[in-house]
């Protein structure tokens, strides 16, 4: 998930190709403004995706979802919509998402900020910083760490969770975030290797055993490489995009992809696994974009997969617009999916109709014959209506889907209207509980309030925004 500063980058970007083309497209410029948007609005409205119900898979004993022209389809070859969730904060932290801290926010004066209405704000938390958290609490031992991690994660994300997505929200599909510390290990020189399969594999099978009880898909999402793919908070490490031209860091994110791949490839958990998510938000080198400096790595990591045998769905993204994408012919990519996140932030002031036809606007020239996947948006706005009429504009262009985010902590105002099942964690306006420290709590402070993330603990009693009930019933 993004702060609210991209979005101004994302505008930005959007803004910058529509005064190129519109310059560029004699007709268009002749329309004017009002006549442009027009124009784009019409396109959008009767661009449709036409690919068939069903097709032959690929060959025969085929066990993977694949992808046809504009069309993911499942093993028998049938039309698949991915319509679903992310999984966020089970292994990559966010400070707004989480139930845990390293420590308020200050103001200068030293004094604990505060946001409009009277509730303490966090800085951000990247995973590093949790990590550094739990490590350097001398209230812990190692073996009290590792257990608090394990009842974390086995309640953000329990059993139940499954039930409720497939369910109460009839969705279909998980994209789960994870770290490239999930699958190696880094030695105190620095020194990279793999974790063994069981503390590799161990919560990624149990999750994908999870999908295949409740017939679920999982998007598997590197969301934070090796020195970070962007250099956000929800990259793993707050830092300054070190991938990309850093080749023991590109390489370890290779082999993070080359482990995952020789595990899952012949392996019938696998089969829960629809596409692996190459890069989430994939940034060039001190710019916040995809710059030319991604396309080379990508391909790499695409080799990396495929040289294992692997042929699972691969799934690459842009950021922030349809004109990040280029070609797949150029690096002979085949069986890929092509993924952008679509943010309208409200605060800007834009409607959502005036968003879309901006992002429409930089499809011209790279519009290509892959499926199109959201794998991150909110629309900002509570009613049905409104989610129904974009909802079915996905629908239309035959995109999958995937909500940010399933479940989150609330302490502010700003962040009230995401997720389907919120915790606060303020009473009133006057009374707030302040988010467990990781550095100093204790072992018996921490554990109840990681088992208080399991949602029928603790998320349950405000679950049920407009936005649920809205997927609850459609």
């Amino acid at each position: 998930m993004k702060k609210k500063f991209k979005a101004l980058i994302i505008v930005g970007s959007i803004l910058a190709g529509i005064t190129v083309l519109s310059v560029a497209t004699v007709g268009t410029a002749a329309l004017g403004a009002g006549g442009f948007y027009l124009g784009l609005a019409i396109s959008r409205s009767t661009r449709k995706n036409t690919d068939p119900e069903h097709v032959e898979p690929p060959k025969e004993g085929n066990k993977l979802v694949f992808a046809q022209h504009r069309s993911l389809y499942d093993k028998d070859g049938n039309l698949l919509r991915l319509k679903g969730v992310n999984a966020g904060n089970v292994l990559v932290s966010e400070g707004w998402i989480s139930p845990y801290s390293c420590g308020p926010a200050y103001n200068d004066d030293g004094s604990i900020k505060m946001d409009r209405d009277g509730n303490v704000e966090y800085p951000e938390l990247s995973e590093e910083e949790v990590y550094a958290g739990l490590n350097s609490n001398k209230n812990l031992s190692d073996e009290q760490r590792q257990e608090l991690i394990d009842v974390y994660r086995y309640n953000w994300m329990s059993a139940d969770d499954f039930t409720r997505i497939k369910e109460e929200f009839h969705m279909n599909a998980i994209r789960l975030p994870f770290y490239w510390r999930n699958i190696l290990d880094e030695a105190e020189d620095g020194t990279l290797s793999r974790k063994s399969e069981d503390e590799a594999f161990g919560y990624l099978d149990w999750f994908m055993e999870q999908c295949l009880n409740n017939d679920i898909y999982c998007i598997l999402d590197l969301h934070g490489a090796t020195k970070s793919q962007n250099g956000y908070e929800h990259s793993g490490a707050i830092s300054r995009d070190m991938l990309w031209r850093d080749e023991s860091a590109i390489e370890a994110t290779c082999d993070v992809w080359r482990y995952v791949a020789e595990h899952y490839k012949d392996n019938p958990l696998g089969e829960a696994i629809a596409t692996y998510d190459l890069l989430n938000e994939p940034c060039g080198e001190y710019q916040d974009k995809t710059t030319d400096i991604c396309y080379p790595v990508f391909d790499r990591l695409y080799k990396a997969i495929r040289e294992t045998g692997d042929n699972h769905v691969i799934t690459i993204e842009g950021c922030w617009d349809y004109s990040k994408f280029i070609n797949p012919k150029k690096y002979g990519w085949e069986n890929i999916q092509y993924e952008i996140h679509l943010y309208n932030w409200d605060w800007l002031g834009f409607t959502q109709e005036q968003f879309y036809n901006f992002i429409e606007a930089t499809r011209i020239g790279h519009d290509f014959d892959v499926p199109y996947f959201v794998g991150e948006f909110t629309l900002f706005d509570e009613s049905y209506d409104f989610w129904d009429k974009w909802l079915g504009y996905y629908d239309q262009l035959g995109y999958s889907w995937t909500l940010w985010t399933y479940k989150k902590t609330v302490v502010g105002w700003w962040n009230d209207n995401w997720g389907l099942y919120n915790y606060r964690l303020y009473l009133d306006n006057k009374t707030h509980q302040q988010k467990v420290d990781l550095r100093t709590a204790k072992y018996e402070d921490l554990k109840p309030v990681f088992e208080c993330s399991n949602t029928t603990n603790c998320y349950k009693s405000i679950a049920g925004n407009n936005v649920a009930k809205y997927l609850a019933n459609h």
